[in-house]
Order: structure tokens, then sequence, then C-alpha cells
């Protein structure tokens, strides 16, 4: 499988508006927090298609593997393990789309409302973000056929955070960037539902490894 290494590395820059100024730990839990909204997003996307029981392992795998220390320092910024039970609990209980799709964005806004406190790094996030999707997308697919949908749904859920990533950026290369990423979002052919005809791994792979070629091009004047 081709490398990602250089390609990913992204020097400090204006590329963010508020970002290396903070400490390194608020960096890596900003990177965290994105990689978790990501799996959300994906729970989220789920339950809009009426997909309840799909969603549900979304909804608690971002906590479900979060070591101690991170959840430690969560629970300094108000963000409870709990939150993340709560919208499973739901599924569980059979309450209805709404209640528990509520209960998603109010978690996504709370994890959101701690990014705006903390130091972060918008490019490094969403080129972790693009990194994680084609891992996912590759573990996916065998021989091109969809085997794992858990992995496609995160896959999908890591562009949809991504995009949301770029809004943090300079506008002169915010809209461009969410351009980018639409365009690999595109290459989920029926979003965040598994097809019967996939854009090809070996396809997908290459798509993401340019758009990060680009962004980073993009991106350089910002340095």
């Amino acid at each position: 499988m081709e490398r990602f290494n250089n390609n990913f590395k992204v020097k400090q820059s204006k590329v963010y508006e508020k970002s290396w100024s903070g400490s390194q730990e608020e960096i890596d839990l900003s990177e965290q927090l994105s990689i978790m909204t990501g799996h959300v997003r994906a729970g989220l996307e789920l339950l809009m298609r009426g997909e309840f029981d799909m969603a549900e392992p979304h909804l608690m795998h971002p906590i479900s593997e979060t070591d101690k220390d991170q959840k430690d320092g969560f629970k300094r910024f108000g963000l409870n393990e709990e939150r993340f039970h709560e919208p499973a609990t739901l599924i569980r209980n059979g309450e209805t789309e709404k209640l528990v799709s509520d209960k998603a964005l109010l978690l996504i806004s709370e994890i959101e409302l701690i990014q705006k406190e903390i130091r972060s790094d918008a490019s490094r996030n969403i080129l972790t973000l693009l990194r994680l999707a084609s891992e996912e997308y590759s573990i996916a697919l065998v021989d091109d056929i969809v085997v794992d949908a858990s992995e496609y749904q995160d896959a999908y859920g890591f562009i949809l955070e991504a995009k949301h990533q770029s809004r943090k950026m300079h506008p002169a290369i915010s809209g461009k960037t969410q351009a980018k990423l639409e365009n690999i979002e595109h290459l989920w052919i029926d979003g965040v539902i598994p097809t019967n005809t996939p854009t090809l791994e070996d396809g997908m792979r290459k798509s993401i490894s340019q758009t990060v070629k680009d962004l980073n091009t993009l991106w350089e004047g910002f340095h």
C-alpha cells in the first residue's frame, strides 16, 4: 500500500486560526476529538437513514477505544463518558430517530465546544482523518467488495469530520479545502450505506493520496 508519511507532514502555519500557541497536549487532544467526532458523524448519518442497529456501535466506538488518560482529559473540559452511552442507550430502548439524533447532535456540539476552548491544528486533524479514512476503506473492501460495513462507514464519517474541520481554516483556503474534501466524499456511492458497486479500493487510495498532495500545495502559502 502506498505510504502517506511525507504527504501528511504539516508545518506550523496560519492554515488554522487557533493553533500552535497552545500546548502540544491540547493539539493532540483536538486530534483525538476530531477522530471521535468522525465516528459519531457516521452514526448520525445512519440514524438519519433509519439504520439504528448499524448506528449504535459507531456512537459507542469512540469512547470504547479511548484510554483512561484521554477520558480524564475530556472530563477536565466537562465531557463525561456517559455522554457517549446516552444515544446508544436510547436506541436499545427503542426511542424515536429524532430523540436519538438530537442526543447525538448534542454530543457533537459538546465536543465542538471543547475544540473551541483548546488550541488545535485543523490541517493536522484533516490529514489524520484522511489517512484513517484511506486505511479504514482498505480494510472494508476485499477484492473490491465491501466485507466490513463498519469500517466502510467509519471511513465516511472521517471525511465528514474533515469537511467540518475545514471550516475552521483561514477564509482564503477554507472553501477550496472543503471542495476537495467533498470530491472525496462523493466517492462513497450511497453515502454511509454500503453498496454492491463501491469505488475501487485502489481508486479511493489514489484519490485520497492526490487530495493530500493538493491540500499541502494549497496550504503552502500559509506556512
